[in-house]
């Protein structure tokens, strides 16, 4: 009896031994496919992700650039703006001089 039982584990055992080898290797050859993807999308993600971090510093740095080209142009606009101002009230106080004057002159006239 126990002969005819290890006949039968024998045969169940070489059944089933080619089709689990078989799947075994299969999944293995899957597991190394999935690791490769999953190398090869990693260096692509950090590739991508190096590039937009220089792409962001590059932008950060164009915008600090900028900000200080704002703050020149509005010093200088400032600048002019004064200086508009103070010529404007240079000459209103040489015309309010020269308003005297011309009046003395108006009047000498008319005598």
């Amino acid at each position: 009896m126990l002969c005819v039982l290890l006949a039968a584990l024998t045969m169940a055992y070489s059944v089933n031994v080619d089709r689990i080898t078989a799947d075994y290797m299969r999944e293995v050859e899957r597991r190394n496919n999935s690791d490769n993807l999953y190398k090869t999308q990693s260096s692509q993600f950090a590739d991508r992700e190096a590039k937009l971090n220089l792409d962001v510093q590059k932008l950060n740095d164009d915008k600090t650039q900028l900000g200080t080209q704002i703050a020149q142009l509005q010093g200088e606009r400032d600048r002019a703006a004064q200086g508009q101002v103070r010529r404007g009230e240079r000459a209103r106080r040489d015309h309010e001089q020269d308003r005297p004057a011309r009046r003395d002159e108006q009047d000498a006239g008319r005598c």
